[in-house]
């Protein structure tokens, strides 16, 4: 098969990384929730001084984890740098859906209006963005939390009571208008 020596080169890549150490790798050990982590003990790893795992790639797969409850406090109690996963396993599970949980951090994300296509997503209870152009734009806390307001954790932080006063304060300020993304400004300035 054509496929495998290039999937072959890629696992072997991801396993060699030295700087981050080995995948974290709780595949094939029959986990039923992600809290099961805690008591399963991984494949040999890399070991910060914080007694957390030094990685950014996670193998979950081939398990029977159905949904992804407690994923992100799971990724910060395992893992030394949470924010670095990059890599992210969950193939062969039972998960049903993942409507709740969206990382799309670490990708090129310009403009803040994208943010407006996730309203739809009642659900979605954990969002990151961070590591995008966008979170670099003053007032991209207050503009996501005032257009999703049943998120829990904005880029692996919690969402408290008075970040959700603020957001819905500043909506109702008219600042979301104001606000534009970097490449919008220029665009409108090269029009002129």
């Amino acid at each position: 098969m054509n496929s495998s020596p290039r999937r072959h080169h890629v696992v072997h890549a991801i396993d060699c990384n030295v700087e981050n150490g080995p995948p974290l790798d709780y595949s094939f050990k029959h986990i039923e929730s992600l809290s099961d982590l805690y008591n399963e003990e991984p494949r040999p790893g890399k070991i910060s001084s914080s007694g957390k795992h030094f990685t950014n790639s996670l193998r979950i797969n081939n398990n029977y984890i159905k949904n992804f409850d407690s994923f992100v406090d799971v990724v910060e109690k395992l893992l030394d740098k949470p924010n670095s996963l990059s890599w992210l396993d969950l193939s062969f599970n039972s998960i049903i859906n993942i409507d709740k949980v969206l990382y799309l951090h670490g990708n090129k994300i310009q403009d803040l209006e994208e943010v407006d296509k996730l309203v739809s997503l009642t659900e979605l209870r954990s969002l990151a963005l961070h590591g995008n152009p966008i979170a670099d734009i003053p007032g991209y806390r207050n503009y996501v939390l005032s257009l999703l307001p049943n998120l829990k954790q904005l880029d692996f932080s919690a969402v408290t009571k008075q970040d959700a006063r603020l957001a819905a304060d500043w909506r109702k300020m008219g600042n979301a208008k104001k606000l534009k993304s970097p490449r919008k400004k220029k665009q409108s300035a090269g029009d002129q």
